[in-house]
């Protein structure tokens, strides 16, 4: 079932319309507040990451699912595609300035994979599985 589908523009003054369509969601969902967290920042970083890296005017297409318990988002841009040399697993060292998106995504869903699709550009896909939905908060 679809929960969300949005096309933003390529432009950093939309982050807050698509954080309060996350939040809503979120809240659709009784998503608890750590989860809730978890997945605006992840979304949020592909967001970012697409209007800075993917060099378009096009929106940025941004889709939430829920598939059984698990909840799956994409962030789809329509620019130059990912340079895979960019693709790190671990966080910078904390003086760097740049870098955290990427594993920051990683860290916060239970599972995350880049793609190149066919048509060009960048898409992120963004799993939350039942089991990280349930641990999460839990004593």
């Amino acid at each position: 079932m679809t929960l969300l589908q949005m096309r933003v523009p390529a432009e950093p003054w939309h982050v807050q319309e698509l954080r309060d369509e996350l939040l809503a969601v979120g809240e659709d969902v009784e998503m608890r507040p750590e989860v809730l967290e978890d997945f605006v920042t992840a979304i949020g970083e592909a967001f970012a990451n697409a209007i800075e890296h993917s060099v378009t005017l096009e929106p940025i297409e941004i889709e939430v699912r829920q598939r059984d318990a698990d909840l799956i988002a994409t962030v789809r841009d329509h620019g130059r595609g990912i340079d895979s040399t960019c693709i790190s697993a671990s966080l910078p060292p904390a003086t760097a300035e740049r870098g955290r998106g990427i594993p920051l995504m990683r860290q916060c869903s239970s599972s995350m994979s880049i793609q190149k699709p066919e048509g060009g550009g960048t898409l992120v896909v963004l799993n939350w599985d039942e089991r990280r939905l349930k641990m999460l908060g839990s004593p």
